[in-house]
């Protein structure tokens, strides 16, 4: 386990640096195509309950995306952070987010939500096997591993460039039903709610 985890941390630094190399504008361009693929894919079928995330400095800017769902169902699921565990908050505008360290998230009188049936969720990595490396921290290990969460429809973002054939993964690592990114979509069946 111990070489799997140095040789993760070395792929996220190799990720990293790929990062800082793409323009804002080539975020913003990335983040829209996305976007939209999703909502094509995931639109006529969005349940009410949808969680995503507001992007750190690098991940796929979703913003349109989160938009498009808040203005479909009337709220949007965004993860809050409170020590080392992670839940969804139900956000009615993104005005109901708050600064907390390097990451927006939803304020502390917004409403918990245990119910997700489909989650977006970012990710430092991918594989074409479906396997997502994150920061390393746990966040969305433990969250997932919420007995209310194992049904969860789990969709992946990432710039193609971080999709690889083939990432280190642990027994408690759990894969994605999907990936998309601007070029490909990887995966078994579309989400139905």
């Amino acid at each position: 386990m111990h070489r799997i985890s140095a040789v993760k941390q070395q792929l996220r630094l190799v990720c990293q640096k790929q990062r800082q190399l793409i323009s804002f504008q080539q975020q913003q361009r990335l983040g829209s195509i996305i976007s939209q693929r999703l909502i094509h894919l995931l639109g006529p079928h969005l349940p009410t309950n949808v969680a995503s995330y507001v992007p750190l400095a690098g991940e796929v800017d979703i913003t349109p995306l989160n938009t498009y769902i808040l203005k479909q169902n009337g709220h949007l699921l965004l993860p809050r952070v409170t020590g080392v565990d992670m839940s969804m908050h139900q956000v009615t505008g993104l005005n109901q987010l708050v600064r907390h360290g390097k990451m927006w998230q939803p304020s502390s009188d917004t409403c918990r939500c245990d119910e997700v049936p489909l989650i977006i969720v970012p990710g430092v990595a991918f594989d074409k096997l479906r396997n997502r490396m994150g920061y390393g921290k746990g966040y969305y290990d433990r969250f997932l591993a919420n007995n209310n969460h194992h049904r969860s429809f789990l969709v992946g973002v990432v710039q193609e460039d971080l999709l690889f054939a083939s990432i280190p993964a642990e027994p408690h690592d759990r894969k994605v039903d999907m990936i998309v990114t601007e070029t490909s979509i990887i995966g078994g069946k579309p989400w139905k709610s």
